[in-house]
């Protein structure tokens, strides 16, 4: 595969160019070891997988394609005011359970830094989103986030942390 590089600490860096997926054999391979992988997917974002967070692998290949998208919506929560936020969209190819943990990170800008990063997943049965976690946005504008399941994901970027459901139809 080009673009792999061997980095210092157990580390691989590999440039996905226009790839999408990560190879059942490289999953396979780091299953268990202290070896951790990122895998640059291009508009800033990137997969984390540490070796030890691989809970079971299979023989495909695990499409990773995520469209990401910037938009202003207006959202509905459980016990908050209607009101517009600045919403990062992800939308997964892969829907359902991914056999691991990967870190999702991406770059939302400087301009958040210290601000919260707000995760929601759409609950296609319940027509809803719901809240998965907070994380702070560090100081070069990036955050990253645990996903063990493909679904459709809002970041929700606030001055605090929003900790309801968002009863805004997915």
């Amino acid at each position: 595969m080009k673009g792999i590089t061997m980095e210092k600490n157990n580390s691989i860096l590999i440039h996905m160019n226009e790839t999408t997926s990560f190879p059942a054999e490289l999953i396979d391979w780091v299953k268990g070891k202290n070896i951790s992988i990122e895998f640059q997917m291009g508009q800033n974002v990137s997969w984390i997988l540490q070796g030890k967070d691989i809970l079971e692998t299979g023989n495909t290949d695990l499409d990773m394609k995520a469209e990401v998208h910037w938009e202003e919506l207006q959202l509905t929560f459980t016990e908050k005011p209607d009101q517009n936020y600045h919403v990062v969209k992800f939308i997964m190819k892969h829907k359902g359970k991914l056999g691991l943990i990967a870190g999702l990170r991406f770059v939302v800008g400087e301009t958040y830094t210290g601000a919260c990063a707000n995760l929601f997943y759409c609950n296609e049965i319940q027509g809803t989103y719901e809240y998965m976690g907070t994380e702070a946005v560090d100081e070069n504008g990036t955050v990253e986030f645990p996903i063990a399941f493909g679904a459709t994901y809002l970041v929700v970027m606030n001055a605090v942390p929003i900790t309801q459901d968002i009863l805004s139809i997915c």
